[in-house]
């Protein structure tokens, strides 16, 4: 299993006033220290995304999302740093949730035992149906969390999904929250289900906390 590429791996959902992220703002309290590409969309609704070398940060609708580009601790780390600044610089923002995600990828045949098989899967290979997508889906409390996670077959792709939703009423509380249970923490237990549960060890490289 290997962590998917280019996720969106932060999400705070708000109401964004997406004119304040212009160049100069962003260089000036975002970013001083990086080079950043600055793109805009041609949709009338669209809205400009950051990139750097590490990590993407778009808007889509009323959700800020930052996407890394490297899956590791340090980007990890920055996404955190970044998403403070703008807590801290936007304090006044409207916002009611956000959520940390982490999606794992592997072929379904290099996994030892079918992880979703249910009971009518049999009958229905017996009524000559070919099973193209199947999945199943959990919402938990662990660990002082909760997590919505689904593990599903598409093809010959086995996914494994998490997600972590925390309600906030402010971006203070929103740094609070993230401050307590860190992105890097919740990868941890994210590997920790897939390893415990499953018995399933993403590769090396992507074994960031275990």
């Amino acid at each position: 299993m290997k962590i998917k590429e280019e996720f969106k791996i932060l999400v705070i959902v708000g109401s964004w006033n997406r004119a304040i992220f212009q160049k100069d703002w962003i260089k000036r309290f975002l970013l001083p220290n990086e080079d950043f590409l600055l793109e805009f969309s041609l949709n009338l609704d669209g809205s400009h995304r950051i990139s750097t070398n590490n990590i993407r940060i778009e808007f889509h609708n009323n959700r800020l999302n930052f996407i890394p580009i490297k899956n590791d601790i340090n980007t990890y780390e920055l996404i955190s740093e970044i998403a403070f600044k703008i807590a801290d610089y936007l304090p006044h923002t409207p916002v009611i949730g956000y959520g940390v995600n982490f999606i794992f990828e592997g072929k379904s045949q290099d996994i030892k035992h079918d992880l979703i098989k249910t009971y009518d899967t049999d009958k229905l290979l017996d009524y000559k149906a070919t099973i193209i997508n199947s999945e199943h889906k959990h919402s938990i409390h662990l660990d002082n969390v909760s997590c919505n996670f689904s593990i599903s077959l598409n093809n010959d792709k086995l996914i494994f999904g998490f997600n972590f939703h925390t309600d906030i009423k402010d971006l203070v509380q929103f740094k609070e929250k993230l401050d307590e249970k860190p992105i890097t923490k919740l990868n941890e237990i994210a590997l920790g289900i897939m390893d415990n549960v499953y018995n399933i060890q993403p590769d090396g490289e992507h074994n960031l906390c275990l």
